[in-house]
């Protein structure tokens, strides 16, 4: 009622830090229980109030919450544009645009999340079933590029129980002495407690159970602790991660926290929380891959990208250390690799065997560190590790900008003979300087988690054909495929096939 009756104060609360209540196209002033519906009349204009706007002036209240808030004229949306200046108009479109572009990559998410949920209870004997059902849809996706080099996609199974070696939750709250883990219905896209985990490694269920009893016993661990994180590796050694809401005192990591990981049977334990970070026991494990007669390690830490299935990961790495090696033969090893998204380096190391020197780019600051570190634990000395994305190395190659890392790290890119690359990027697929990069390749080895974007990268990659492709199960139960591919140039396909020809018409 105060609304329409006085005006004057509507639009002077246009401009105030508001709180408000909207619906459809309703005014409602929670306070005084009072409703306007349809459009009102602001200075002899009629307007539809896209948000409620009631100014703390206006109500009496002390406490108001802050949204965005708005009225635009009724029939015309952009009308309230128009009457802006220029600039203001500009700025307020490329917000709008940067919050549809944001709602866009949130419904994508979602829709990879809603299909990467597996079912609560698994049943192993279904799992050839879906195997096959995955395969069945990525020789879709792919048959073109398949067909034309005759290529038959490979299939690397996983174990279909205890196979994952990450497992991420926040708790769920029972009762007041009973918490368990939250974990997703994939029916019904609700968050359902969980106490084990028939997808997680046999040390993390026990990991499970150790905390969870400690949770309950201590309403002190469980006060502003909003993540769990904990990591195995295939040794059956645990690393437990606690990311609370609020800094942590002394006090309490010495009676609290010191207990906790003396139970928890690991062999460290990360506290995190705002600008905090304690580490008790090891803030990291190792996870050792071995590859051509080599062991070659692999850190595993919180809150970083790390492959989840160990065993088909080991796998992985074989396969494209091995069409690496039978591609390239011994003349590659006189030449260079360029690897983009290379991560903590969980392909680099094996792969480096096979090459003159590696160079390596990452964005990511603590990926880059630990495959640095992973590297001389491993006593490789011809790689190069930069940060830099895509683009910089573009302007790089092109002299357009110099890049004082590269200097630091007695990297001479003119020297550089790069004839093979290979690529493992996320789930968005290549970037457009990705694929300029890549035209010039001889050979490109490509490692895709979404393979609906590989096959549109594929086709945007005329100039090379696929002459290997295997799919790896690395999330059974999912719809999640990871699919590797070896890729040739057309050019040095006819180069190599030339003197075959040449001999038999000779014969």
């Amino acid at each position: 009622d105060q609304l329409v009756s006085r005006p004057e104060n509507m639009m002077h609360a246009l401009n105030r830090p508001l709180s408000t209540v909207s619906a459809g196209g309703s005014v409602m002033n929670k306070h005084r229980n009072s409703r306007v519906d349809g459009p009102v009349s602001i200075n002899g204009q009629r307007r539809t109030p896209r948000v409620c706007v009631v100014s703390s002036a206006v109500l009496g209240v002390a406490s108001v919450r802050r949204v965005r808030c708005g009225a635009v004229p009724s029939g015309s949306a952009d009308s309230a544009l128009d009457e802006m200046p220029m600039k203001q108009q500009r700025s307020s479109r490329e917000k709008q645009s940067r919050r549809a572009k944001h709602a866009c990559r949130a419904r994508e998410h979602f829709r990879h999340v809603s299909r990467s949920i597996p079912p609560l209870e698994p049943n192993p004997d279904q799992y050839d079933e879906q195997l096959a059902a995955k395969v069945n849809e990525v020789n879709e996706l792919l048959a073109d590029h398949l067909a034309r080099g005759q290529v038959k996609l490979g299939v690397v199974a996983s174990d279909p129980l205890h196979h994952r070696h990450k497992f991420r939750s926040s708790l769920y709250r029972i009762s007041d002495s009973s918490w368990a883990f939250k974990v997703l219905d994939p029916e019904t896209k609700l968050p359902v407690p969980a106490f084990q985990s028939r997808y997680a490694s046999v040390k993390i269920n026990d990991m499970m159970h150790r905390l969870l009893q400690a949770l309950d016993a201590c309403s002190d661990l469980r006060e502003h602790l909003i993540k769990v994180e904990l990591l195995s590796n295939s040794d059956e050694e645990g690393l437990v991660c606690l990311s609370y809401g609020q800094p942590r005192e002394d006090s309490f990591i010495e009676q609290f926290v010191y207990p906790l990981f003396a139970s928890l049977g690991a062999v460290g334990l990360v506290l995190r929380s705002k600008k905090q970070r304690c580490v008790l026991g090891e803030g990291r494990l190792v996870q050792w891959h071995k590859s051509q007669d080599k062991r070659f390690p692999q850190f595993l830490v919180e809150n970083a990208f790390s492959q989840h299935n160990l065993a088909v990961n080991s796998r992985m790495i074989g396969w494209v250390t091995e069409q690496i090696g039978m591609a390239g033969e011994a003349d590659e090893k006189k030449r260079d690799l360029l690897e983009l998204c290379c991560g903590n380096g969980n392909f680099t190391l094996p792969l480096s065997g096979n090459f003159r020197h590696v160079l390596a780019i990452e964005r990511d600051k603590v990926a880059i560190r630990n495959a640095k570190h992973c590297a001389e634990l491993a006593a490789v000395g011809n790689i190069s590790y930069i940060r830099m994305t895509v683009e910089e190395l573009v302007q790089a190659l092109g002299r357009t900008r110099i890049f004082r890392r590269l200097e630091e790290a007695g990297v001479d890119l003119e020297a550089l003979d790069f004839g093979t690359a290979f690529v493992n990027p996320p789930r968005a697929g290549l970037h457009p300087c990705e694929l300029s990069l890549l035209a010039d390749m001889d050979r490109v080895v490509y490692v895709s988690c979404s393979p609906r974007k590989l096959a549109k990268d594929l086709q945007r990659m005329p100039d090379h054909h696929v002459v290997a492709a295997t799919l790896f199960d690395q999330f059974p139960f999912t719809s999640h495929a990871e699919v590797g591919v070896l890729l040739e140039r057309k050019s040095s396909c006819a180069a190599q096939a030339s003197p075959v020809a040449d001999s038999k018409e000779k014969k």
